[in-house]
């Protein structure tokens, strides 16, 4: 059985632990004032349609001086892998 001062004792402790963590949380800036001052947004970028892929690749067909050096077959984790290291190495990639 509680006693009543008992239960005073730990319903003050609760409140000053909960009190001092949410004053903690709470005391600081959430983010530097340099780091609102100098965040940019990238500039807007849309992907190109299907369509607009799909005539790219057949105008390389027809344009031997459009030509891509890589055919990669299945975008998973493992033709993306290799899609990226080529095109970080110079290369024209169809995905």
């Amino acid at each position: 059985v509680f006693l009543r001062r008992t239960l005073l004792i730990a319903t003050g402790g609760t409140v000053v632990a909960v009190g001092s963590g949410y004053w903690y949380l709470n005391s600081g800036p959430a983010y530097p004032e340099s780091t609102r001052e100098t965040h940019r947004t990238p500039p807007p970028w849309t992907l190109p349609s299907r369509a607009e892929m799909l005539a790219s690749l057949k105008a390389s067909a027809a344009n031997s001086d459009e030509e891509f050096d890589l055919l990669i077959v299945g975008g998973g984790a493992t033709g993306a892998g290799v899609a990226v290291d080529a095109v970080s190495r110079g290369l024209k990639v169809v995905l």
